[in-house]
């Protein structure tokens, strides 16, 4: 019952919808021709919100919506409240939004403004928050972050964990995209893919990443044996591609490209359809924090075929070439010499090339033989551990064809190539405000890994581009298709530029 006295009244959730609106029903007859004296919604409203004011003898307390719940942007008052203010206004002194009468209370129970004594009431010695957890991690956080040595860290920076057994795929993704493995290895975030926007029109071309997208299926197709005029049968069913003759252009693109990839393959001496698997089961010895540790690796590498090269590893892309994918074939080939050291491999990687339709292969294998092999592969294989284990607990500025341009000395590629690189939304994720003047200069930090503290290359990404594409070259060599010694040259003085 309203109009009572009270030394304390709260309303809870003076909301819209909280209080009757100001019209009435259509379908109220009497409603549409009021008479004086009679009942009025609006007046009454406020009449509850005065007798609410009056009823109160110490407090009154409103509280109410102050955010938007999806944007968290602020979102105005419904009107009896803000006339209310408003008289207050006039009585007393209030800035513009209404303080400190009106507290606006963050939504999360971890704001850092809900844990601090004395922030949102002003004079209180106790931070305003019911969660005895929160405060004591929010306690623990600043403790933590005063003992912290006063120089730059990376905002990334997290305390190291102990590594136990790892997956070969973990370790060929870190060196093709170390933001993952610390988004999803470490923080367990998914980042989602951006949404489509829904097109009703009529599609008179592909898109690049639709092409490839083509592209993989029907590659996909001929890993099985089916025949490429069954897939473009199917293809044409499918409602994609654009109509008449266009999506016969299109087909045929695809299937020369794809055919391009199946003729190189042959010059390889290596098939689409055949192949093996081999099982990984390994222990590396790495440096991690100034101490020797072995490292369980397990794994499976497949596309294994037996080529005039030797035991082959084949990884056949419908995609244009890129560095990582020539680091992801060289961490499979280590981990295969290591665990298999009699037996000679070879790496083959076959791509779309950088343009047109025709196709790319590159052979690697491990440099020397017998022990002295034996001994590169595991060393190649330590030095990706020692990457994986930063990229669990930092933000790595390793970064695709930007980093091996910074290795080779190209920087005029650097400014082209990393604003490419941090369209994926991993590293765009990580790297919001990441420049080419970054990569070129900004220094190693001292919470950096030790391998990063030995070199005097001024760019903390060029430091670890010498480091990772140094290790790729002394341990593994170049090679044509009939196993000839290719020579990989780069500037190693390059970043300094």
């Amino acid at each position: 019952q309203h109009g009572v006295p009270a030394r304390v009244i709260c309303l809870l959730g003076l909301d819209d919808g909280a209080l009757r609106g100001g019209t009435f029903d259509g379908d109220d007859v009497l409603g549409l021709r009021p008479c004086v004296g009679e009942r009025h919604p609006r007046h009454e409203s406020r009449q509850l919100l005065l007798d609410a004011v009056l009823g109160a003898g110490e407090r009154l307390i409103i509280t109410c919506n102050g955010a938007d719940l999806t944007t968290n942007k602020e979102t105005p008052f419904i009107v009896p409240v803000v006339e209310l203010l408003d008289v207050v206004r006039d009585l007393t002194t209030l800035d513009r939004k209404f303080a400190p009468l009106v507290v606006r209370h963050p939504r999360h129970g971890f704001n850092e403004r809900a844990l601090q004594p004395g922030v949102l009431q002003p004079g209180n010695p106790q931070p305003f928050t019911f969660d005895p957890d929160m405060r004591a991690a929010a306690e623990a956080r600043r403790l933590a972050q005063a003992d912290r040595p006063e120089f730059s860290v990376s905002p990334w920076a997290l305390a190291a964990v102990p590594l136990g057994t790892l997956d070969l795929d973990a370790l060929t993704e870190v060196v093709s995209n170390p933001a993952k493995v610390y988004l999803q290895g470490r923080l367990d975030m998914r980042v989602p893919d951006e949404a489509e926007a829904l097109d009703d029109g009529l599609s008179v071309d592909l898109e690049p990443l639709e092409l490839s997208g083509l592209g993989r299926e029907l590659l996909a197709v001929r890993r099985r044996g089916g025949m490429p005029e069954d897939w473009v049968t199917a293809a044409r069913m499918n409602g994609a591609l654009p109509p008449g003759e266009m999506s016969t252009t299109v087909l045929s693109q695809v299937v020369d490209q794809v055919g391009n990839l199946e003729g190189l393959s042959l010059q390889w001496g290596v098939s689409l359809t055949a192949s093996d698997e081999l099982l990984i089961e390994q222990e590396i010895v790495a440096v991690i924090g100034g101490t020797r540790v072995e490292v369980p690796i397990l794994g499976r590498i497949a596309g294994l075929v037996d080529g005039p090269l030797g035991r082959t590893i084949a990884d056949i892309r419908f995609s244009r070439p890129k560095p990582s994918l020539q680091l992801a074939l060289a961490v499979r080939l280590a981990a295969a010499q290591f665990q298999d050291p009699d037996t000679d491999y070879v790496g083959v990687l076959l791509t779309r090339a950088e343009s047109g339709v025709a196709a790319a292969g590159s052979g690697i294998r491990i440099r020397n033989d017998g022990l002295k092999r034996d001994l590169h592969a595991q060393r190649l294989l330590a030095v990706i551990v020692q990457v994986y284990e930063w990229a669990t607990r930092d933000a790595v500025p390793l970064f695709d064809k930007a980093s091996s341009a910074l290795w080779k000395g190209e920087i005029s590629k650097v400014f082209s190539e990393l604003p490419n690189d941090l369209k994926n939304r991993h590293m765009g994720l990580l790297w919001t405000e990441y420049s080419p003047e970054s990569m070129l200069y900004d220094p190693a930090l001292p919470t950096d890994p030790e391998f990063m503290q030995a070199s005097d290359l001024r760019s903390r990404a060029g430091t670890l581009a010498a480091y990772l594409w140094g290790a790729f070259r002394e341990h593994v060599e170049l090679i044509d298709e009939h196993g000839a010694p290719l020579e990989l040259v780069a500037d190693e003085g390059g970043d300094e530029e």
